[in-house]
């Protein structure tokens, strides 16, 4: 008599299972824009691809970078996070063993290959942040699709993380100053409720229909904080003269160069080198031969570099493309990152820890002051406060922008069920809550209004608004 099959054989049982398995980890398709240039991005550095100008390693690279920034409060330790992420999104193990990722990325659609010269761009801002050299950037506004599989126990994790990257995240090179930028349709931007719960400060500067124009906007806000003329430089005749910042004058001191007498250092900061915290290296050059030549500003140690904290961006902004800066969580500790000349037996400083000398170095530097008050106790948050001034035509003047509360009638409620939050749209803005403060809101309304949202039914009520936070929610009567 043959033996019956076992309950692990059994056709049912094991269609039930890749049932459940094929649920779990379908494609799911992300409709995807540039809204600025893409610089780079192919395996020639600098480069863009002309067959496949986005690349699915780099996406998946970009998703582990915000799971990596969102997470690392979670863990008791590095060891712990270190673990988790290469179980989630794979790489060596302590055995040089390798790991899967558990997300796959697949670009199932490419944008075209249209570029534009980078010598054709006219903002001075966005010429700034480039720097020297020609280049082909991959033309804004080309879409491409983006597929995305992986468990449904990851789901809301790798969904959060795609947020921040459609938010804050671009594609290819220099994305922290805004090239390659994405906007992904039907994902939410980041809320204020959501930058503050990470630890990430936010300012905003002037708001626009076009993302490109938001974007120079951010970078010529930057250029004019470090290099202006007649704001970080003095006026000078035919071009800018010296710097109100502290370095060039640390580096004539240190190297004992002044050209002839004619530059005497003559700055009160001292050896302070605040536009460090800005990223790293920085290249000094002064282009002449009676000053210190050309010399490169790296952290201390083995290291090359020390990425920005600060991201500037154009940002969906109550329904408009807005001038955006972010300070990521650890802004803090690019202030006083030790630093080194890459040739040379001096030791340049940082940004000081005492209060009270960060008091006296910034108000001996020009653009961290406005009508005789600090815009700030070091250079990235006086930044942040002067990105937020809006000029008018008054010098020194400065219109503050106060958020006030406003209601929405008959807003569109959606709830999000993979991290909770409740977000809600009209006429092309939107504002969130996140769980903590959804869960207040939905318990102040009726059981048959929640079991609307909480199953996505379509449902509309008055909402009130500061900001992106979403408050307070009242059904009609």
């Amino acid at each position: 008599m043959a033996r019956p099959a076992p309950s692990t054989l059994d056709p049912e049982i094991l269609g039930k299972q890749l049932d459940s398995k094929a649920t779990q980890e379908q494609w799911k398709v992300y409709k995807c824009k540039l809204v600025t240039p893409m610089f780079g991005g192919g395996v020639k550095a600098g480069e863009v691809d002309q067959l496949m100008p986005i690349r699915a390693t780099e996406i998946r690279g970009q998703l582990r970078f915000w799971w990596r920034l969102l997470n690392q409060k979670k863990y008791p330790n590095s060891k712990e996070m270190f673990k988790a992420e290469r179980d989630i999104w794979g790489g060596l193990g302590d055995e040089d063993t390798l790991a899967a990722s558990k997300v796959s990325v697949m670009v199932r659609k490419q944008p075209g290959s249209k570029t534009t010269a980078s010598k054709s761009e006219t903002s001075a801002g966005i010429k700034y942040v480039f720097g020297q050299g020609d280049s082909q950037w991959l033309t804004a506004a080309q879409k491409f699709d983006v597929q995305l599989k992986f468990p449904k126990e990851l789901a809301s994790q790798v969904e959060v993380a795609l947020q921040w990257w459609a938010t804050f995240g671009g594609i290819g090179a220099k994305t922290r100053r805004g090239f390659g930028a994405v906007q992904i349709e039907d994902i939410a931007s980041v809320s204020d409720a959501e930058l503050k719960e990470v630890g990430c400060l936010i300012a905003r500067a002037e708001t626009t229909t076009e993302p490109e124009t938001a974007w120079q906007k951010a970078n010529e806000k930057l250029h004019q904080f470090r290099q202006g003329r007649g704001f970080a430089r003095a006026q000078g005749k035919e071009k800018p003269s010296r710097s109100y910042w502290s370095e060039p004058d640390q580096l004539r001191r240190d190297f004992k160069m002044d050209d002839g007498g004619r530059h005497v250092p003559v700055h009160k900061a001292g050896n302070v080198f605040g536009r460090a915290a800005f990223g790293l290296p920085i290249i000094f050059d002064f282009r002449k031969n009676t000053e210190p030549g050309k010399t490169e500003l790296l952290p201390a140690g083995t290291k090359e570099r020390m990425a920005s904290p600060l991201i500037l961006r154009p940002c969906i902004y109550n329904g408009r493309w807005t001038a955006t800066a972010l300070l990521l969580p650890y802004w803090k500790d690019a202030l006083h990152q030790p630093l080194r000349y890459k040739n040379g037996k001096e030791t340049p400083k940082a940004w000081p820890v005492d209060t009270k000398e960060q008091q006296r170095v910034a108000e001996s530097i020009a653009p961290m002051n406005v009508d005789g008050k600090l815009r700030g106790l070091n250079p990235l948050s006086a930044f942040m406060t002067y990105f937020a001034e809006h000029e008018s035509k008054d010098v020194g003047q400065i219109a503050s922008a106060v958020k006030v509360d406003e209601k929405w009638e008959k807003a569109q409620i959606k709830y999000n069920k993979s991290n909770g939050a409740l977000t809600v749209e009209k006429e092309g803005k939107s504002a969130t809550a996140i769980k903590s403060a959804a869960d207040v809101i939905l318990q102040t309304l009726s059981q048959a209004a929640r079991q609307k949202i909480l199953t996505g039914q379509f449902f509309r009520a008055t909402a009130t608004i500061k900001g992106t936070e979403l408050l307070k929610l009242e059904e009609s009567k």
